[in-house]
């Protein structure tokens, strides 16, 4: 999830805890899934990483618990506050610097009047046929705009509020409710340390650690492999034991006194065999 550093600063002290996403649809009208989601019924957490720009360095893990759709006329100040901002206009600010192109208001610079070059002292040189630049038009960007000939225009809550409620109210938006993992896990370069969430103290070039939630998962799934392995030995020696024993009865079919001999030395063996699978299974 791409965020600002403020709204990452925001998630990392537990105070955003939404986000509205836009409502996308494909050429025919079909809307597309919510690009978060939530996790399956019985397994890991479906993570996700907060970063400030696209390929920039984790800021924290969060997990999706649902999405919903909803409009933005639906917005109440609760919904402000659980996406990080402090009013509705800053919201609303916030969402149409995002997704309207028009936005924030800009208007004609007033030191180069729309030019975005300004001339210095000894642009013009006096001749006797009259003056004459002696630096190119664009020697001298205007610092004020930045050679662009606009700045932004003067903008108050009540020019912003207007705006959002015309122009963003009946969008279609997902709200994404999630949590805070944890921040990133990773080995520190002093191994007294143990882990560390700055990268700047960790061992340069290691993979982040898996949060405690997937590490506890993994650890009572392979619990669960070893308490059943001694089931899964007896059913193997069982199937065996069957098809040693359909074998004998082709081979010593002559010998009825040969193979009841051989039967009961195998179920014997076959009862030793359950006797210490129930004994593992009682252990564990």
């Amino acid at each position: 999830m791409i965020v600002t550093k403020t709204l990452a600063r925001e998630i990392v002290h537990g105070r955003k805890t939404e986000a509205r996403i836009p409502i996308r649809t494909s050429p025919d009208g079909v809307v597309r899934p919510c690009p978060y989601r939530p996790s399956p019924p019985n397994s890991p957490p479906r993570t996700y990483t907060v970063q400030t720009r696209t390929g920039g360095p984790e800021i924290a893990r969060i997990e999706v618990l649902s999405n919903a759709r909803a409009r933005l006329a639906d917005l109440t100040y609760p919904d402000v506050r659980a996406e990080g901002f402090r009013t509705t206009a800053a919201f609303a600010d916030a969402w149409m610097t995002t997704h309207d192109a028009a936005w924030p208001p800009r208007q004609t610079c007033a030191r180069c009047d729309g030019d975005g070059n300004v001339d210095c002292a000894d642009c013009w040189t006096t001749t006797p046929t009259g003056p004459y630049r002696a630096h190119p038009l664009d020697a001298h960007p205007c610092p004020l705009c930045d050679g662009t000939g606009e700045t932004l225009a003067p903008i108050d809550d009540d020019l912003v509020l207007a705006r959002f409620t015309d122009r963003h109210h009946d969008q279609r938006v997902w709200i994404v409710r999630f949590r805070l993992l944890d921040a990133p896990r990773l080995l520190a370069s002093d191994s007294s340390h143990g882990y560390t969430t700055r990268a700047r103290d960790a061992l340069p070039d290691e993979p982040e650690a898996v949060d405690d939630a997937t590490l506890e998962h993994f650890a009572r799934d392979a619990a669960e492999r070893r308490a059943g392995e001694p089931g899964r030995r007896a059913e193997h020696a069982r199937r065996l034991m069957r098809a040693n024993q359909e074998r004998t009865k082709r081979l010593l079919a002559a010998d009825p006194a040969a193979v009841l001999a051989l039967e009961e030395a195998r179920a014997a063996r076959l009862a030793a065999i359950e006797q210490h699978a129930d004994d593992g299974r009682n252990a564990a």
